[in-house]
């Protein structure tokens, strides 16, 4: 005889007091259907469904084993005291008991079913559960008698029954339904295909109702961050957004315009032709750049009427497309009705980018006090850390077959909600966006509701893998069908990501129609040509399948020719030479080019200055000393600080010292004293430190502008949203808008003048004894670069010129190269058939990044003070502080470096978790690293942490 308590409780707290059954599952019950918005297939109301998942989830727990369990007391029998599985077997009877459909009562049981963990495989699932019941292999039957033992237990069992059936279903009802077998044969029989006799079934995923993962994957969202708010205690104004203002961007663009009248008005017919504006003229581009973002205003309070769910903005570099998709969205938001937690609000703005090596830069103009003067800290802005990748919760006993027994202290911990975008609007990354709805984590499923009503901002989305895009088509579906998401498409090169998609309708934000091709499209992008495309020889050779490709010493060698000549045009008149940006496509081959650049440079007798030293040298200059046992994060220099540092440890000086122009604006020149003959030389790559990415492109920028012979070497790290700009730009083979983003590195604000800037494609041989170029170990198939390569051969051969317009690849060769994708069997559609057929834990394995680029994150201590830091956060993993070490491995994001696990596998003497366990241990899967010596992997003028050149994507990009 099992002993029976007085109270029935849900969960003990840290100080050890009784939560009741009864008050946590009302409390779940209510929050669930105001945490989101629902729809059904019409058989009853969505939020009657809501509230009977939430009331009923956790009925398991009313088990007399549970109950002792929960008060730490012995129980021989394990599996007795789990509560999902019980759970979810009431909500589908329940619900059919009520009157919903079919669907409505597998998507309660799904969502119950896994609260704690992952979704599974529906059909699989479902069918394996109900033939361990029907086998007396499971454990459901035994709970149920058990409960039914229990005046108490039954007591409780039937009030929540009752209570979320709205009556329908009792204690009763549901033990006869299990007892007799029939809620278990309406469960197979939706689930499986019937075999020669009970027990032989099959899962049947086909016959499963449509779009089933959509819904599931909603609810489930929901009533995990209902049952892990309502745990957490946490109150419903703590959910609730605060909203950053469009005024006062707006504000700022007016302070930046004081001296200017209003801009001709535009429409989506206006030609640069009938444009009453010099476009050669910087107050004139001015003026072009705020009568698009006006139009563009307007346009989006048209899309809220309409009927169309993505808007496309298409703006070339140069005409303000950050501030005028801020602009978009945040018009969207406001007219925009939403009601959350049972009150009216805006819904909240989700601004997505390709890479982590990028988010920064924009993160500034959120934070800056000038511009949104966003708090990172509040409630109106968050920029998503990525903890819940490096994160892992201990796993709960049953966690995979979705059969819990107690809720883990780590479940409720609040610090999770940093990870469930309830700010009004998030930075975050496509990784983060799209992984999150093919079958996150319990910890990232946490966003998901606040998707509800959002608008989303996908900047760049070209850049998503080309096998995604048909998944991104249905994800896309998914958010705009499920959450009434809307979505804007933001890019120079618009892909044909949403085009032939039944269920999505597009809009041109220039064109207020769903055409995406007004006439205004092509008059921005012929008033801000800043550049001219030359094709090399070597891209013909590719094309032609031969092997005369440029070696990366015929690279060095014109790329040190191209700094050593002045420009015409120059920033000034006494220009010693020009800036030089090298795009590569591995680590590997950057490395080397660099390396021979300053081998090509030191053979003609100059001087090579690598910025990376300069700075590191810098870095130690302005780290505070440590002098207290309780080093702040908030002391570290200012990465701006850092980077004048450098520049004067280079040589150079301000010419006007005007503190109100950014640093990366100002103007340098070069001491008379400096030694002539100085090639500058540095190396760009995503293995850098984000505070040392950012100050490295700070320098960059200021002696780009500077007139000395300055060589960057970069992997495609610089390509998306990187404010950087260079006289000439050589990009080695890539696809086409992979092209079209280094050029947007190349005259970026007219520096040189109108179309004055060189962009030169070509294609780099592999290192020395190898046949494989470095662009084809990166975008695979070869046929894409190849089709590429035609692209560019046939533009060339139809203007009988190596020579091609900026307006020519745009307008003309990047459509052509989106069209033939579309042909092309490059997409996967298995990503799109385990969605429809609700396959979730096979989901789990899809990922935006390869598998083999799999990742450790590593915090680089460099100095004396950041060492400090680093130990100080250490030390708090062996305490029971867990605020002030998140806090702190928050604070220090920026000095994490992700690298590839085969790199960490050969210097793990290097290295060391910062909780101190062993690396495949559960907890914090963040890496340390403080060598100071010249065996540190971490190389700032080699481009950061590099331990082997065999590198592929994720030794270019940061994508988490």
């Amino acid at each position: 005889m099992i002993h029976v308590y007085d109270d029935i409780i849900s969960r003990l707290d840290d100080n050890n007091t009784e939560e009741l059954l009864r008050t946590h599952s009302d409390d779940v019950g209510s929050r669930m259907p105001v945490l989101s918005s629902y729809s059904s297939d019409g058989s009853l109301d969505s939020t009657v469904i809501l509230r009977c998942e939430g009331y009923l989830h956790d009925l398991g727990k009313v088990t007399p084993h549970f109950q002792r369990y929960v008060r730490d007391a012995y129980v021989e029998e394990k599996q007795l005291t789990y509560h999902a599985r019980l759970g979810a077997f009431a909500v589908f009877h329940a619900l059919g008991r009520m009157g919903a459909s079919e669907s409505d009562c597998l998507v309660g049981m799904l969502a119950v079913l896994k609260h704690h963990g992952r979704l599974p495989d529906a059909a699989e699932q479902l069918t394996k559960i109900v033939k361990a019941e029907r086998n007396d292999d499971g454990y459901v039957v035994q709970q149920v008698d058990d409960i039914n033992e229990s005046a108490q237990n039954r007591a409780v069992a039937d009030e929540l029954l009752r209570e979320g059936s709205n009556g329908s279903a009792s204690w009763e009802s549901f033990k006869t339904a299990v007892n007799d077998g029939t809620l278990f044969a309406t469960i197979i029989e939706l689930a499986s295909e019937s075999g020669h006799r009970e027990g032989t079934e099959e899962p049947a995923p086909e016959q499963l109702p449509p779009k089933l993962y959509d819904r599931v994957l909603h609810h489930w969202s929901v009533l995990t961050l209902a049952d892990k708010t309502s745990a957490a205690a946490i109150k419903d104004r703590d959910l609730r957004p605060s909203h950053l203002e469009l005024t006062d961007l707006e504000e700022h663009i007016h302070t930046l315009r004081e001296d200017l009248d209003d801009p001709p008005p535009l429409t989506p017919d206006t030609t640069t032709s009938s444009l009453p504006l010099d476009l050669t003229d910087e107050t004139a581009l001015n003026q072009l750049r705020e009568g698009v973002r006006r139009l563009v205003k307007d346009n989006a309070e048209q899309f809220v009427s309409s009927s169309a769910n993505v808007a496309t903005l298409t703006l070339p570099t140069g005409l303000g497309k950050t501030f005028t998709g801020i602009t978009a969205a945040y018009t969207i938001r406001n007219a925009l009705d939403h009601t959350e937690l049972s009150t009216e609000t805006r819904p909240r703005v989700v601004y997505a980018l390709p890479y982590t090596s990028i988010i920064e830069q924009t993160r500034d103009i959120f934070e800056s006090e000038d511009i949104l003067n966003a708090d990172p800290y509040g409630l109106a802005f968050t920029v998503h850390h990525y903890l819940s990748d490096t994160v892992s919760y201990p796993k709960i006993e049953g966690e995979y077959d979705g059969d819990q027994t107690a809720d883990s202290e780590g479940f409720f911990d609040p610090a999770l909600l940093g990870e469930s975008w309830r700010s009004g609007t998030t930075l975050t990354t496509f990784v983060q966006l799209f992984e999150s709805l093919t079958a996150p984590t319990n910890a990232n499923g946490l966003k998901l509701p606040s998707l509800t009503n959002s608008v989303i901002i996908l900047d760049e989305p070209q850049t998503l893998p080309k096998p995604w895009w048909e998944a991104i088509r249905r994800l896309t579906t998914l958010l705009v069908e499920r959450y009434d998401a809307s979505i804007i498409s933001m890019t120079a090169t618009q892909p044909s990501l949403f085009t032939h998609v039944p269920e999505i309708e597009t809009m041109s934000l220039l064109g207020g129609s769903d055409s995406d091709t007004p006439p205004l499209v092509d008059t921005c992008f012929e008033a801000v040509e800043r550049v001219e495309y030359n094709v090399d020889e070597s891209v013909h050779s590719f094309e032609a399948g031969g092997d005369d490709l440029l070696s990366i010493d015929a690279a060095a060698d014109r790329l040190f020719g191209a700094a050593t000549t002045p420009m015409n045009g120059s920033v000034t008149e006494d220009d010693e030479g020009s800036s030089v940006l090298s795009v590569c496509n591995t680590v590997a081959s950057t490395q080397e080019l660099t390396e021979a650049v300053s081998d090509r440079a030191t053979a003609a007798g100059w001087t090579v200055t690598r910025i990376g030293e300069a700075y590191q040298e810098a870095l130690q200059v302005c780290s505070p000393p440590v002098d207290d046992d309780d080093p702040s994060p908030s002391l570290r220099p200012d990465p701006d600080a850092v980077a004048e540092q450098t520049l004067y440890e280079l040589g150079f000086r301000p010419l006007d010292g005007d503190d109100s122009v950014p640093l990366s604006k100002q103007q340098w020149r070069l001491r008379a004293t400096t030694e002539p003959s100085t090639l500058y030389v540095g190396t760009f790559t995503s293995r850098l430190r984000s505070r040392d990415r950012r100050a490295i492109v700070t320098i960059a920028n200021v002696l780009a502008r500077a007139g000395v012979p300055f060589i960057f070497v970069s992997t495609q790290a610089v390509e998306a949203g990187v404010d950087i700009s260079f006289a000439r730009v050589y990009r080695d083979l890539a696809p086409l808008d992979s092209v079209v983003q280094a050029a947007g590195r190349c005259n970026r604000s007219f520096e040189w003048g109108h179309s004055a800037g060189q962009v030169t494609v070509w294609a780099l041989a592999g290192p020395e004894g190898t046949s494989r170029p470095p662009a084809t170990c990166v975008y695979k198939p070869k046929k894409l670069l190849s089709k590429v390569a035609a692209i560019l051969g046939d533009r060339c051969r139809e203007r009988d010129s190596a020579v091609l317009p900026e307006s020519d690849l745009t307008r003309t060769a990047i459509p052509a190269f989106y069209d033939w994708i579309e042909c092309q069997d490059l997409e996967d559609r298995t990503l799109v058939e385990r969605i429809e057929s609700c396959h979730a834990e096979q989901l789990q394995y899809a990922s935006l990044i390869d598998d083999e680029y799999a990742k450790y994150d590593i915090i680089v201590a460099e100095t004396a003070f950041e060492r400090a830091l680093l130990n100080t956060m250490v030390d708090s993993f062996a305490s029971k502080d867990k605020h002030s070490r998140y806090d702190l491995l928050t604070a220090m994001a920026d000095l994490r470096v992700s690298v590839p696990v085969s790199d960490i596998e050969t210097i793990q003497s290097q290295v060391h978790r910062i909780d101190r366990k062993s690396f495949d241990a559960e907890g914090i899967n963040v890496l340390a690293c403080t060598v100071v010596s010249e065996r540190s992997p971490y190389d700032l003028a080699a481009g950061g942490f590099i331990v082997t050149d065999d590198d592929g994507l994720a030794g270019r990009f940061t994508f988490h």
